[in-house]
């Protein structure tokens, strides 16, 4: 005699589906797709074989414990559902003298930008930017600066980067997390001619140097700062 089948586990069973038309749909959706195809990752600009972001790697990057992603979803996550992608620690203020430590976390919906908190609540949400809302990333001057631009011209970030390879790290995570997550082709493009800030820098040493802001040219820019070892704003 055959044993007598084994009564179904709790929780079997299709899922519901989410209602349609949600953000939440729009992410689950693409949670449940297999990994864009190497044109998708063309189009967007970035290459997901050598050279992407799961390959590349830089100091600035957070490395995030189970403690620290428990606290994130706590106090910081808006989705039930969201995954952590990086958490990258950049700057503010940087030209206007006052220096600011940023941790921009990146997950599958949103770039969230983060200031250091109390012990109770360690990270205060400054903005939430939904991947949907990004219009264009613009590149500043020798890759010093990253501006988020959204649809709505109201909304611009600036982040400081400092340093070329933290402005390309940034970038290339940036895009990858939006091509695994909620954000749908066409993807927000980057501009890198810093057209404007060329022209004021021009016209600043064409002034104090008393010269024609045609005959000036910049070498290079670069955003630098005196750190002291003591101060513990710029620490993790």
């Amino acid at each position: 005699q055959e044993p007598d089948a084994k009564p179904p586990l709790v929780g079997e069973g299709p899922e519901p589906e989410p209602e349609p038309g949600t953000h939440e749909t729009l992410c689950q959706l693409k949670r449940d797709q297999p990994s864009p195809c190497l044109s998708s990752a063309e189009d967007s600009g970035v290459d997901e074989g050598q050279g992407s972001p799961s390959d590349m790697s830089h100091s600035a990057e957070f490395r995030v414990d189970n403690n620290h992603l428990l606290l994130l979803m706590i106090h910081v996550f808006r989705e039930n559902e969201e995954q952590l992608f990086k958490m990258i620690r950049m700057s503010t203020g940087h030209m206007e003298g006052n220096l600011q430590l940023l941790y921009v976390l990146l997950t599958d919906c949103y770039v969230y930008l983060l200031r250091k908190g109390a012990a109770e609540k360690p990270y205060l949400v400054e903005e939430a930017v939904s991947y949907n809302e990004l219009d264009y990333v613009s590149v500043g001057l020798d890759q010093q600066t990253v501006k988020l631009v959204c649809t709505n011209r109201r909304k611009q970030f600036l982040l400081d980067t400092a340093d070329v390879a933290l402005a390309e790290f940034f970038l290339a995570s940036l895009k990858s997390a939006m091509i695994k997550g909620c954000r749908e082709p066409p993807y927000p493009s980057v501009l890198t001619d810093a057209t404007m800030e060329k022209l004021a820098l021009a016209k600043f040493v064409a002034q104090e140097s008393k010269c024609e802001a045609t005959a000036v040219t910049v070498r290079f820019y670069g955003l630098v700062h005196w750190e002291d070892p003591r101060d513990e704003s710029l620490g993790p």
